[in-house]
């Protein structure tokens, strides 16, 4: 779709400063940014340019990517969308490519960041060497582990010996990366969209930079004093209870997988003591397959195979619940080989973060037991102790978010994430706050484009913030129909 352009800033604003000035714009053409955009979308391209540390006035600056998708409307509203992603660790850049399906763009313009360390940004904490290391854990968990630690600490040697401080890459840098694209655009206020982990980062720049906030929309929340690795166990298990609900009010679901439940629970106890061989190819460094190998599946990795992540697959769960539970080591064998591939992650943007604020986050003892107690053993933890040892960054101290700023929560009934009462939790301190769940969706299902209502909710949030949400899709969403063989 051609897009309108509308000067958000006055092109003062958006011309080249001094080379030593910092913060700074710099304006390029599209043959220099480091994404194809669609044609005839306009689309404003530049490079944000901050200090990499900001207690160092004379020190290294980094480049961050941002574009700005130009609102549909002939007369936009002043205040903009700024968006960026999940991970930590995720590129944003690709949402600028169809920047347009966004429904913020039918009333304003919709503002792209990279966050810094992330793939385009200048320089990227790339650690190639980590996601060699992490697929082999994959297929070998002991040694993998082993050799991630080692890829951390040649990774990180790497970085530090060309001058980057992996310290300098956390949240409340990126928060202030943030407030400084605001001031050297022109902006008096604008709207926050961060989904996932992204969500922590725009919670942090309401906390911080307030004056500049006009309203938040938070999807799959994760709030800054949420600790991920002690609350993961509980959001799998509501996320797998609402399964067994739904699939045992769906009479063919019920009928095709009996006392699914328990089947499912025991299998993955079973698995505990036994874990189910099958064989796959793993991809090799030129995308292909390689040599067959037997790999062990483990309790999480049968969870794992679920994909309870993505929307898009809910209609397939229980399905693959039934063959875990029939421990089918040659219909989950090609399942298994598909979810092995490479992360498209920063990997030393996602340890400076990851260990500098979920590091003491490590999981209590449980005396429960069922479901949620197989999965809070086995589940592993996102970044082992072992590897924030080797990457070496300071811990900062979480703490929750105070605002009277207009906040959206948006979580998806299915989510395994960042469950509902997370949000829930987070409210509590944002008296302005309301939560909306899209039934029949999961993990960020904002960006879901076959279940628009989330989408279309934001949307409505952001064009009055302190009025009722009244979206009329939030009342009609259905659950998913889940699949049952012929």
């Amino acid at each position: 779709m051609a897009l309108l352009f509308v000067p958000l800033v006055s092109r003062s604003v958006l011309r080249p400063v001094a080379d030593s000035q910092v913060p700074r714009w710099e304006p390029v053409g599209r043959e220099a940014f480091p994404i194809r955009l669609p044609d005839k979308a306009r689309i404003d391209t530049g490079f944000l340019v901050v200090l990499e540390d900001r207690s160092k006035p004379k020190g290294r600056t980094i480049r961050l990517p941002v574009a700005i998708v130009r609102s549909s409307s002939p007369s936009p509203a002043p205040d903009p969308v700024v968006y960026t992603t999940g991970g930590p660790g995720g590129s944003s850049l690709n949402a600028a490519a169809y920047g347009g399906a966004y429904r913020f763009t039918d009333t304003r313009d919709l503002i792209v960041f990279e966050q810094r360390g992330t793939a385009h940004a200048q320089p990227p904490l790339e650690c190639p060497e980590v996601n060699a290391a992490r697929l082999n854990g994959s297929i070998d968990p002991t040694p993998g582990r082993r050799r991630e630690v080692a890829a951390a600490k040649a990774c990180r040697e790497r970085l530090v010996q060309s001058g980057i401080n992996p310290a300098a890459y956390t949240t409340a840098a990126s928060a202030a990366d943030l407030e400084d694209l605001r001031r050297v655009l022109g902006i008096r206020q604008w709207n926050l969209y961060g989904e996932s982990y992204s969500t922590r980062l725009m919670l942090t720049v309401v906390r911080d930079y307030p004056d500049g906030v006009r309203s938040a929309v938070l999807d799959s929340a994760l709030p800054p004093d949420e600790p991920y690795e002690a609350g993961v166990a509980a959001g799998y298990t509501q996320s797998i209870e609402a399964v067994f609900k739904a699939c045992e009010a769906q009479a063919a679901c019920r009928a095709a997988y009996p006392n699914l439940r328990d089947r499912f629970t025991n299998a993955l106890e079973a698995a505990e003591r036994n874990p189910l061989r099958v064989k796959v190819r793993p991809p090799t460094d030129n995308g292909e397959r390689g040599p067959e190998v037997e790999i062990r599946l483990r309790p999480h990795d049968l969870v794992n195979l679920l994909s309870m992540a993505n929307s898009w697959n809910l209609p397939n769960i229980p399905q693959r619940m039934d063959l875990v539970a029939r421990r089918d080591a040659e219909s989950l064998g090609p399942i298994a080989e598909g979810s092995l591939e490479r992360s498209g992650f920063s990997w030393g943007m996602r340890y400076s973060v990851w260990c500098g604020e979920e590091s003491n986050g490590a999981r209590h003892q449980s005396r429960e037991k069922g479901l949620f107690s197989v999965l809070h053993r086995s589940l592993p933890l996102v970044v082992e102790p072992q590897v924030c040892a080797a990457w070496s960054v300071p811990t900062v101290r979480r703490r929750a978010v105070q605002s009277r700023i207009p906040v959206l929560f948006i979580n998806g009934e299915y989510d395994p994430y960042t469950p509902s009462t997370w949000a829930k939790r987070a409210a509590k301190t944002l008296p302005n706050s309301r939560a909306v769940t899209i039934r029949g969706a999961s993990h960020v299902p904002t960006q879901f484009w076959d279940q628009p209502c989330a989408m279309i909710a934001a949307a409505d949030f952001v064009k009055e913030p302190t009025e009722p949400l009244s979206t009329p899709c939030l009342m009609t969403q259905s659950p998913p129909m889940f699949k049952v063989p012929r």
